[in-house]
């Protein structure tokens, strides 16, 4: 088994070409929009002060999918996020 990957959120920033990801949203946008990638809708489980959200997908050629985010509002204006998230791709191999 291969190494796990983990990138911050300024390793992504840097790594990041905008043209080219533009590119590949509209590539992914149009495989959503044939039906060629399967997105079930997202659950959530919510707690008294936030909630957690799970969006799963799968795509041929790209594997499963899963990104979480927690949304705490009442962390607006503190130095703790209101968002945090976690994407985990999971390769078809």
């Amino acid at each position: 088994m291969d190494d796990l990957v983990y990138l911050t959120e300024a390793d992504v920033r840097g790594l990041l070409q905008m043209p080219a990801l533009r590119a590949r949203l509209r590539d992914a946008f149009a495989l959503f929009s044939s039906g060629q990638a399967d997105v079930p809708p997202r659950i959530a489980a919510r707690a008294p002060l936030g909630v957690l959200a799970a969006m799963p997908g799968y795509l041929a050629g790209v594997g499963l999918v899963v990104k979480a985010v927690t949304v705490f509002a009442g962390n607006h204006g503190t130095d703790v996020p209101s968002h945090q998230g976690l994407i985990v791709v999971c390769d078809e191999h």
